[in-house]
């Protein structure tokens, strides 16, 4: 039941003093790891994990609204919204999401096909952290600092 159980692991988390939050803005660390990957990460909020310079689609989380459109790994992202496809483009696409009420237009590439794939999606960027629980004790912690 605990491996199957998709909650177990925030269970732990909360048990530790600890609990999984999303931001709009990446941590300092998430920043670094995907400059040095050269990858843009959009897997909590439309699924999509890319080439940070060429759009390259790299992973696509299952059940995210990506995934749900019918994107996969191994295309590339070509334009947002009618516009060529850049990062910064990208991000305004899925921040402003949450105001719009169309969904955003992914103009993606598969070998020769060309097809434009639309991601109802409202949820605004998301990038994981993890957040103290206050009045708890802070297991986590206590694990790092021993010796």
């Amino acid at each position: 039941e605990r491996v199957q159980a998709h909650a177990a692991p925030l269970d732990a988390l909360a048990g530790s003093g600890w609990k999984l939050v999303h931001a709009e803005q990446p941590s300092g660390f998430r920043k670094l790891a995907e400059a040095a990957r050269k990858r843009a990460d959009f897997a909590a909020s439309i699924g999509l994990v890319l080439g940070k310079d060429d759009g390259a689609i790299e992973d696509v989380h299952r059940g995210g609204p990506a995934f749900r459109a019918g994107i996969a790994p191994g295309g590339t992202l070509l334009a947002v919204n009618g516009r060529a496809y850049s990062l910064r483009r990208l991000q305004d696409a899925v921040s402003e999401a949450k105001a719009a009420s169309s969904p955003i237009d992914l103009l993606v590439r598969n070998g020769d096909v060309f097809r434009t794939v639309r991601i109802d999606y409202r949820g605004g960027l998301r990038y994981p952290r993890l957040e103290r629980v206050a009045a708890t004790r802070d297991r986590l912690g206590d694990i790092f600092a021993s010796k």
